[in-house]
């Protein structure tokens, strides 16, 4: 039964008693809902554009969130943190997905180096040789 207590009514009791406790619990909560929300904001504007899940583009936004702490830990003001961590995840998949093209010299469109699922191909794709349907 204590342990029932320990979890369910003890943190209110806690939250009651500090009140800057329920703000900060209540501003978290906030925070965390936020950018899950922009996560997948994020997946539904890459999916309806380009009709690809790019799960790709999540990790991007990991490695730039990860970057910012582990610079700002190391001592990094936080401005030059936010330029040091948001510059390399803007510019590395322009970097992967347009090569330039030596023959032609312009730059070409090439396959991004991502994980994805093309709907497309898996779903709507007529019976074909290529994908071994005769």
């Amino acid at each position: 039964m204590n342990i029932l207590y320990a979890i369910f009514v003890d943190p209110f009791a806690q939250m009651i008693s500090a009140p800057d406790l329920l703000v900060q619990t209540i501003w978290e909560g906030f925070v965390g809902g936020v950018l899950y929300a922009l996560i997948a904001l994020g997946f539904v504007l890459i999916y309806k554009a380009s009709g690809v899940f790019n799960f790709a583009q999540g990790i991007m936004m990991v490695f730039a969130a990860l970057t910012l702490v582990g610079l700002h830990e190391k001592g990094v003001p936080a401005w030059i943190a936010l330029l040091s961590s948001v510059m390399p995840s803007h510019f590395a998949p322009r970097a992967v997905t347009k090569t330039p093209d030596a023959k032609a010299g312009v730059a070409s469109k090439a396959r991004p180096i991502t994980t994805h699922v093309n709907h497309r191909t898996i779903i709507k794709s007529p019976p074909n040789e290529a994908n071994g349907v005769v």
